[in-house]
Formats: structure tokens, sequence, C-alpha cells
């Protein structure tokens, strides 16, 4: 790919970029602040998404490389704090594709390491950049989801990072609209990248540190229950009377 195909190519992944949530003009980062980036798409090749079958991943940068050539890993502190998935959801990915299943000792252990690292490192920091979402295989064709939440590793890493009362702005990668309401107020702000491509990181770092202004709409209703689905803005419900 030449470099030309490059620039418009970030300059596309800007575009679709929608904020959707700044409490109190959190975004833009001030560069003067100490960050935590925690995440499991924090330091991961793996942001092309599912229809993305010719491209060549090992050419993408990630977000954390972008962070430290930015910042020249001043006040810059990293931690993983989850894998995108657990074990078990991760090894029914593997089997649909006839791949070898992983197993892994302790993995309640070991997730509560991720964790207890990730507390550590925000504790250093004045502002948590957090890039959680979806695996990139579970979504595009054939593959539905009966629960459209983030996975429950991920949301017990944010439940834990919100304990520490410092400003959390997440980074959401999906396929597709996922349920929020469990999750959305203990952040203080929300940038949707979908899976932003060969260019998303650089893309998100301009973003994030205001270089471009994130100008994407959604074209799709996020739900507050997978129940509401299939949602349509131009759809009247048949009587008004909600059930809980």
């Amino acid at each position: 790919m030449n470099n030309e195909n490059l620039i418009k190519a970030k300059e596309l992944t800007e575009e679709t970029f929608v904020l959707l949530k700044n409490k109190d003009n959190i975004l833009p980062i001030k560069e003067n602040l100490k960050i935590a980036l925690i995440g499991p798409y924090v330091d991961n090749i793996g942001i092309t998404g599912s229809w993305s079958m010719f491209s060549d991943r090992t050419k993408n940068e990630t977000l954390l490389n972008m962070f430290k050539k930015r910042m020249k890993n001043k006040n810059l502190y990293y931690a993983k704090g989850s894998d995108i998935l657990r074990v078990e959801e991760f090894n029914k990915i593997l089997k649909a594709e006839n791949k070898p299943i992983i197993a892994i000792e302790n993995e309640e252990e070991y997730e509560e390491h991720l964790i207890n690292e990730a507390i550590q490192i925000a504790q250093k920091a004045d502002i948590i950049i957090l890039a959680v979402g979806e695996h990139y295989k579970q979504s595009g064709e054939a593959c539905s989801r009966s629960n459209i939440s983030l996975p429950e590793n991920q949301i017990k890493l944010i439940n834990e990072l919100s304990k520490l009362k410092i400003p959390i702005v997440m980074i959401l990668f999906n396929g597709r609209p996922l349920q929020l309401n469990n999750i959305e107020q203990k952040l203080d702000a929300i940038l949707e990248v979908w899976f932003p491509g060969t260019k998303g990181a650089e893309a998100i770092t301009e973003i994030l540190f205001g270089d471009k202004s994130p100008s994407g709409k959604l074209t799709m209703s996020f739900p507050q229950n997978a129940g509401q689905c299939p949602i349509y803005y131009n759809h009247y419900n048949t009587r008004k009377t909600t059930y809980n």
C-alpha cells in the first residue's frame, strides 16, 4: 500500500469515529497529563475487523506505539488489564474454525493478576485511556450474538477501575452497536472507533489529542437491552406499555 493510499485511509477512518460521550469536555486530552493506557486493544494489531482477510496486519501500528511516539514515552503507563475474551469464549471461536483450543490453569487468578496490575498502573495517572471491545471474530457474517454487552472480564476491569475515581476515556472497538447501559455511567468519555483499519491507531491518537475532531454520526441505535432489537428510527411501537 503506497503512502497516498495510507493518508486517505487515515482520513476516512477519522470520519467514522463517533463521540458518544464527553463529560465536562474531558476530550481532547491535555498532553501534560499522566496517562494510563489500559485494555486488551492497547497493544494489539488486530484492529482491522473481520472483513479484512487480505490485509497485512503485521503492518498495523498499535495504540501503545502511537502514544509512545507522541509523548516520547514520558508520563505514559501501560497495563493490559484483561484479555479480549475469557478462554471459554475464545475457545468457541477456535472450535468453530477447527483450530486447536487453548487451556489455562487458574484463569480466575490470572484475571485478578491482570486487573491488579492495571489498578497499580492507573493510580500513577491523571487519566485512564481504556481500549476495549469485541473480538473481531464476534461480528461480521454469520456471527450473531444473543448477548451484545462487552465480555464479562472487560466489564469487571471497568468496574474495578471506576472505583479509583480517576477519569476514564473508553475507546470502543466493535463491529456492531453494543449494550453499554451497564457501564456508561462509570465512564467520562466514550469514543466509538469500530474496527478502524490499518491507520486506526494513528487516527485514534490524533482524535484524542484534538488534532482532528470526531465527526461521525450513528447509522444504528445503541440498544439499552438486546431484547429491543431490531430497532428502527422510524418504527412506532404498537402500544406504549413497557414491561421490565
